[in-house]
């Protein structure tokens, strides 16, 4: 085979190698596969412990496309990735994960989108495989269709398209200096795609260009532990320095930022609820997390739109927002759910009755799956009720009830008995329900 010049590289494929021995083999066969020929595959030793490189070893020997660099030190998913993009001699550069497969015809499909349109970056689609099925799973990302309704709207890019980063081919002339990968481990395409698509450049989709992501159980991506929240709280910096450094890039970078903030607060949420993170980890997550929403003007706006992360980060309550999967309801939740429910006066959301009583119904509906008796439930949901204050906060008691299917004869009963001035029954009320 004739050896490639970078006039005749179209794409540079970086795949950073790290403990991937029982996957990469399957990456390489799809990648011997392709249609499009010109291209040229950097595989990035990142200090692998295992034998994942002996594949890619044994595919350079024999064909002068592959190249292979080898680190000195491990560099992580980030610094790999970097090495590289800086080693790449293709006019596009795409990145993806030796536990990735790419479809025959992927990178004939970006390219010849990208000739068509003359776009700097060009997406492809996304397919989630299951690693103990082998099969899709579904539904299919929504990505390219949220992207394509974006633009109509006139969002801009970088407001969009904030992961899949594997699913893209881009200019290598487009980047400079700064647009590399994060220091901020399995995060670290965050800042990246921010760099990137915040820049002016043409953009275009190729739906029917696959990539096949494995979906492995405990894998970085997948997992709601301490490391991943501290990982996206390192990225988070490097976001509001990115765009505090000049300014923001338009109006659209406060939203972003809203965006950026409940994700990984709501992340933080879902570890500290399944007890993956100690008391005193939380504390010093929230101490750091405050201190970067405190960076931005106007921060209080930032996380408000979503009353779960406004409480968690205001008043240091988790909320059960699991609560579907958790049939039990203790009495800290419940403790939670009251103080929770008292902040909702200070902010104004339209939704947030029919979002948060849906949400205590299940709750309520837990018990009675769980053979609670009606006193039992009636004592959860009265507990709820005589620290509310407010019409609105009175109206979720309905809510809740209807949503938990309970008939209005039970709803009656209780409400009946419930003293207009503070909530609370009286001892011979509370005997008789």
């Amino acid at each position: 085979m004739e050896e490639n010049t970078d006039k005749t590289i179209k794409i540079s494929v970086v795949i950073p190698v790290y403990n991937a021995e029982a996957y990469i083999s399957r990456c390489i066969e799809s990648l011997k596969a392709q249609t499009l020929k010109e291209l040229e595959f950097i595989f990035v030793d990142d200090c692998s412990p295992d034998k994942s490189m002996i594949p890619a070893e044994e595919w350079a020997a024999a064909d002068p496309r592959v190249r292979i660099l080898r680190n000195e030190h491990n560099l992580g998913e980030g610094g790999s990735r970097n090495r590289g993009i800086e080693a790449a001699r293709g006019i596009y550069i795409n990145t993806i994960d030796p536990d990735d497969r790419v479809a025959e015809n992927y990178y004939e499909l970006l390219y010849a989108k990208a000739v068509e349109t003359s776009a700097d970056i060009v997406k492809g689609t996304r397919i989630k495989i299951s690693e103990k099925t082998g099969k899709e799973i579904k539904p299919r990302s929504k990505l390219n269709s949220e992207i394509k309704s974006g633009f109509t709207k006139g969002k801009p890019l970088y407001q969009i398209l904030t992961y899949e980063h594997q699913t893209l081919i881009y200019k290598r002339s487009l980047l400079d200096a700064e647009t590399r990968y994060g220091k901020s481990g399995n995060s670290a395409d965050t800042i990246f795609l921010l760099r990137l698509c915040s820049k002016p450049a043409s953009f275009a989709i190729e739906d029917k260009a696959y990539l096949y992501y494995l979906q492995r159980k405990g894998s970085a991506t997948a997992e709601f532990s301490l490391k991943r929240s501290r990982n996206e709280l390192v990225s988070l910096e490097e976001q509001i320095d990115y765009l505090l450094r000049d300014g923001f890039i338009d109006k659209y970078a406060p939203r972003y930022c809203a965006r950026r903030i409940n994700t990984y607060a709501s992340r933080f949420a879902h570890a500290y609820e399944r007890e993956q993170i100690s008391l005193q980890e939380k504390e010093k997550y929230l101490s750091d997390f405050r201190t970067q929403i405190l960076r931005l003007s106007g921060y209080d706006n930032y996380y408000k739109i979503d009353p779960v992360i406004y409480a968690l980060l205001e008043l240091d309550i988790t909320c059960p927002t699991a609560v579907y999967k958790d049939f039990s309801i203790s009495g800290k939740q419940t403790a939670d759910w009251i103080s929770y429910i008292q902040t909702l006066d200070r902010i104004e959301i339209p939704y947030v009755n029919k979002r948060l009583g849906s949400i205590l119904a299940a709750c309520v509906k837990a018990k009675v799956n769980a053979g609670a008796s009606l006193r039992e439930i009636g004592k959860v949901i009265l507990q709820m009720a005589s620290e509310l204050r407010t019409p609105m906060q009175k109206a979720l008691l309905i809510l809740i009830l209807s949503y938990a299917g309970l008939n209005s004869a039970f709803f009656n009963r209780i409400s009946a008995r419930r003293k207009a001035s503070n909530g609370l029954l009286s001892k011979t009320e509370k005997q008789r329900l």
